[in-house]
């Protein structure tokens, strides 16, 4: 017996006084009925005070509650888990009616069934093809068996049986048991079958390193495994192209592992998938596994140009000299970063701000300064400010900016923006368009005029044409143009018409942004007036805007025609259209270049020999930048400057016919524009950096070992590690100094099929880009055998289901026998004393 409370025991020492009052007590009894009376006493307030201490006993009880733990993932075949819920029904019947039971299904999660044949039918719907595939995608068995913890009552004996095939993909199974053996649960095991219809799968792919040089053979080799001997082929990809397959027979008894050489053609982060084609296979999700080799020796450069064609001669002198260069048209910017950084340089040679989204120009930023990646521009119609790059993500990491100063030479221009500014143009639209404006009124000289007109169904004058001497003026007048009303885009030009017609400039241009269908009315005949008093007319066509008249007004009005549906590009339309319409960005003539600097990348080249250049584009330097060549007027025409961990580089001129003509016959063109374009290519040489990845369920694990030139451990470094996913999202990352010299940075791999890690050391410049493939689930890996700690638990039967039982010790209180007993006491005391 045991007691809650041993507090109440103090009133034993009562029974002292008490003693000595009944000692001289004057009751005349016989001795033997005054004794039994006083003991029968003394007997009451024992039983009372131990009433109070509230005493229990324990009992031991063999009744049982059983936890039936059903294993029903991919990995298992449904033909076994049903046969196991008819071994749980039979398990059921053999029960004590004092036992009780539950039954749950596990896979990726946990599932309560109520009653067997509420399993039994699940299980036939699976079996019918309508299966829960996000619910049957892993075995959390680990979880499984600690959540059913608070199945079990209290008063029984506590036990699992657990139907499996053993196959854990998330969690620990050691951890788990551990914890339900300290807490006297039983688990049983009861083996299932894995799957049984026909199945393949690659469990992995590895190329023989990571790391290659151009033209050199890669020898990729394939694990494969299969329930069922059968016929397949696998193949080697790379851009969705077979470079490579092989026939195969797969045999379950066997060692299925297949080697395949290909050559490496492709420099940069090569993307290479293994894809598997079996004769009869149920899951094709587990048939394809991809890696990354990183292949080197000639740096990938990216040129792009508005005709490729006139870039050939350059292309061919940069082959020569062991680059490899890929001319793309206006549309051949990768829509990735991933993508971008299978380059090693990019060449903006003749492409407008226009034709790139805001998204496009500042995945090229972070290509730069994240990356290590290089950039250059060169001189053309659609490079710096004549390309609309004024104040634009990529003129970032140029050392040449777009402001400039018109020549006093050139003429003066007039000039008025004619904005939508209809209910349509709310939100972006508008506040774009005013950004555009403003972006507009800084490029303009002091000889300037401007104006600025909004228009919806009337002509409402932001700005009267004024002098572009007072920007702050102009822009806060640009300011009150708020988005309403209807599009009668007539009132508006006639407008601008106006306030032209009378202006004394040599330049009269407008330029019109609308979104919207205007009401009808004799456009093209006013646009033919503006046009015989010497006003040119440029349109701008955003989203769904009447783009036939707008382009046919365009034409009229001897302008341009512009059309996106993007309002992001708005601002880049009007600076390009307003530098194009000034023409003051641009120098042509003959014009000899003059070495400003020492650099490494002039090496070997005298002043005296660089063949002269026919024109450039007028640019300002930068703080902080190298200038190493200029024009013989003083203008920039070479600069070089570093960018976060790249480098961006500026030619001003361009290497065309039209104005590199004489660069294209020099015969040492090739030799300084190689040695020029690898001055600003990422470095992948990282000594002193070793990198061991490995992969931990869900994580992506790196561990670096960094050590210096006298190969001594370096600690105390402070890495900054970013990561680019599938999805171009860029997350930091905490590396852990884990030992002398050695960190180690762990990356969770969500959902994303594909991760990108750059780690860079700041101390001693050094970077390291390391790439990752998310695998296919775990649950459809073939290669799975039953966890060895699930190995050792003993196995269930119907006829042993009540072996070994552990009893249970219940407390019960017996306080209440306390008390009827020392009211019997109390009873016969007095009893004794009447007799």
């Amino acid at each position: 017996m045991d007691l809650v409370s041993f507090q109440p025991l103090f009133w034993l020492l009562c029974l002292i006084p008490l003693s000595v009052v009944l000692r001289f007590s004057m009751v005349d009894r016989p001795a033997l009925l005054k004794w039994m009376a006083l003991g029968l006493r003394v007997l009451a307030i024992l039983l009372l005070i131990l009433a109070i201490c509230r005493p229990f006993v324990g009992t031991q009880s063999d009744d049982l509650h059983l936890v039936f733990l059903i294993d029903v993932s991919e990995s298992v075949a449904l033909d076994a888990a049903r046969d196991a819920v008819d071994t749980v029904q039979a398990c059921i019947d053999t029960l004590d009616r004092s036992d009780s039971w539950s039954l749950f299904l596990v896979a990726n999660g946990l599932r309560p069934m109520e009653n067997p044949a509420e399993a039994t039918k699940l299980l036939d719907q699976w079996r019918e093809g309508i299966a829960d595939d996000n619910f049957r995608k892993a075995s959390r068995l680990a979880e499984a068996l600690l959540s059913v913890r608070l199945c079990f009552p209290a008063t029984k004996a506590r036990r699992i049986y657990l139907f499996t095939d053993g196959r854990e993909t998330v969690g620990a199974i050691p951890e788990s048991l551990t914890t339900l053996k300290k807490e006297q649960i039983d688990v049983h095991l009861a083996e299932l079958d894995g799957l049984r219809d026909a199945e393949a799968c690659i469990e992995s792919i590895r190329p023989n390193t990571t790391h290659a040089f151009e033209g050199e053979i890669v020898r990729f080799t394939a694990k494969l495994a299969t329930n069922t001997r059968m016929p397949a082929t696998l193949r080697i990809l790379h851009r969705a192209v077979v470079v490579g397959q092989k026939a195969i027979i797969l045999d379950p008894n066997t060692d299925n592992t297949v080697s395949m050489d290909v050559e490496m053609t492709t420099p940069g982060a090569t993307h290479w998938r293994a894809e598997l084609i079996p004769a009869r296979d149920r899951f094709p999700i587990n048939n394809r596994l991809d890696c990354t080799v990183t292949v080197g020796g000639k740096a990938r450069i990216l040129i792009l140009h508005e005709k490729p064609r006139q870039l050939r001669p350059f292309r061919r002198a940069l082959e020569e000299q062991g680059l490899v260069v890929d001319v793309r048209s206006t549309h051949g910017m990768p829509d990735s970063l991933e993508a971008l950084l299978a380059f090693d340089a990019l060449i903006l040679a003749n492409i407008p701000a226009t034709d790139l989204s805001t998204g496009q120009m500042e995945m090229v930023q972070r290509y730069v300064t994240d990356f290590g990646g290089g950039l250059a521009m060169f001189g053309s119609n659609n490079s710096f400010g004549l390309g609309g790059y004024y104040k634009t993500p990529i003129e970032e990491v140029l050392p040449l900016t777009s402001r400039y100063e018109k020549e006093k030479e050139q003429p003066s221009m007039a000039m008025v923006l004619l904005i939508d500014k209809s209910g349509s143009m709310q939100g972006d639209p508008i506040h774009l368009a005013r950004q555009a404006a403003m972006a507009t009124v800084e490029l303009l000289g002091p000889r300037d005029q401007i104006g600025v007109i909004g228009f919806d169904s009337r002509a409402f004058i932001a700005c009267e044409l004024r002098s572009a001497l007072d920007p702050e003026a102009v822009k806060d007048a640009i300011n009150t143009l708020d988005a309403g009303g209807g599009t009668a885009m007539y009132p508006g030009m006639d407008a601008a018409y106006q306030m032209l017609d009378e202006a004394s400039a040599k330049i009269k241009h407008i330029i019109l942004l609308s979104d919207g269908r205007s009401q009808q009315a004799d456009h093209e005949g006013l646009a033919s007036e503006m046009t015989d008093a010497g006003i040119t007319l440029s349109t701008v066509a955003l989203g769904q805007a009447d783009r036939e008249l707008l382009q046919a007004l365009a034409e009229i009005g001897q302008g341009r025609y512009y059309e996106t549906m993007d309002p992001s590009t708005i601002p880049q339309i009007f600076t390009k259209e307003t530098v194009e319409t000034s023409r003051s960005a641009v120098k042509e003539d003959l014009f000899s270049i003059v070495q400003i600097a020492d650099h490494p990348l002039l090496a070997g080249f005298d002043e005296g020999e660089l063949p002269m250049i026919l024109g450039y584009v007028m640019t300002h330097v930068k703080p902080a930048t190298q200038l190493l060549l200029a024009a013989d007027s003083g203008d920039p025409l070479l600069a070089i400057s570093r960018y976060g961990l790249g480098v961006g580089m500026a030619y001003t001129s361009d290497i065309t016919e039209n104005w590199g003509s004489e660069w294209l016959v020099w015969d040492q063109c090739g030799r300084f524009w190689a040695q020029a374009i690898r001055g600003i290519v990422r470095r992948d040489t990282n000594p002193g950096l070793q990198l061991q990845q490995s992969r931990q369920q869900d994580r992506w694990v790196i561990d670096i070992t960094r050590r210096d030139q006298a190969n001594r451990p370096v600690n105390g470094i402070q890495w900054d590690a970013q990561s680019v996913d599938s999805d171009d999202v860029t997350r930091r990352h905490t590396v852990e100094e884990t030992g002398i010299g050695r960190y180690r940075v762990t990356l969770p791999l969500a959902d994303q099929k594909t991760l990108s890690l750059r780690l860079f050391d700041s101390d001693d410049d050094q970077m390291a880009i390391l790439h990752t493939h998310r695998p296919y689930p775990a649950e459809y890996n073939l290669a799975g055998h039953m966890d060895e700690h699930l190995r050792g638990l003993p196995r269930l039967t119907v006829e042993t289901l009540r072996d070994n039982i552990t009893p249970v010790t219940t407390r019960k209180p017996v306080s209440h026998i306390c008390y009827l007993l020392a009211l019997l006491a109390m009873v016969s005391g007095l009893l004794l004393r009447r007799i």
